[in-house]
């Protein structure tokens, strides 16, 4: 319990008293850039990291991603703590098994895999930001969120974002999220909720990563 609490709620208050932007986020390194993927508790940003990572994508953080931003240019994503956890079906969905996996603590059914294939130490540019959500009745598929989407899913979506009205930096929060969805190119990948598709997924997006050079500048809102 002390572990969770320190690894989790400590961190993050550290971290905005520090100015950084910690996400609730996966992120994995493709060609030399970031792409992080947020959303809920129970999206699948963990899964999704995980069969990129089977698809020879180095990991870069789980949990809490943690952004910086220069005065000017891109924003940068930190090496952070990768400590996957992840459901039995989420496992299995990768072709691996829960034997001589930690259980997470709280008797549930998830599990602590050992990362391996991670990034190295240096910070990685962003190169896109990536909400998961169920498609729902709507079409699947990647689409480009802009201008007050934009940020709130960056808002909406910062660790342990409660923190930061009471800690005084709520201009300073708006601010930053404003800065990455201009710097950075934030995404719906709106699909379904199958772990039968998860490869297709991981390859819908090492395709879509592949499809652009870098985080475009000046038009993310």
């Amino acid at each position: 319990d002390i572990r969770a609490f320190v690894l989790g709620s400590a961190i993050g208050a550290l971290l905005h008293q520090r100015g950084d932007l910690p996400l609730h986020a996966s992120a994995v390194v493709a060609d030399g850039a970031a792409a992080a993927f947020v959303g809920p508790s129970g999206a699948g940003k963990s899964t999704l990291a995980l069969a990129l990572h089977d698809h020879g994508l180095p990991l870069l953080a789980d949990d809490i991603c943690v952004l910086r931003l220069p005065p000017e240019g891109e924003a940068y994503v930190s090496r952070g703590l990768v400590r996957m956890k992840l459901w039995r079906e989420s496992l299995a969905a990768t072709g691996r098994s829960p034997t001589d996996l930690a259980p997470v603590a709280g008797g549930l059914d998830k599990y602590q895999w050992p990362a391996t294939a991670l990034a190295g130490d240096a910070d990685y540019p962003l190169r896109a930001l990536y909400r998961i959500a169920e498609a729902g009745d709507g079409p699947e598929g990647i689409f480009r969120l802009k201008g007050v989407a934009a940020v709130r899913a960056i808002m909406d979506n910062t660790f342990r974002g409660q923190l930061v009205a009471p800690m005084g930096r709520a201009a300073e929060h708006w601010t930053q999220c404003l800065a990455v969805a201009r710097r950075t190119p934030v995404f719906d990948f709106r699909r379904r909720r199958d772990l039968s598709a998860l490869a297709e997924d991981a390859g819908r997006i090492a395709a879509h990563l592949g499809s652009f050079p870098g985080p475009d500048r000046g038009d993310g809102v």
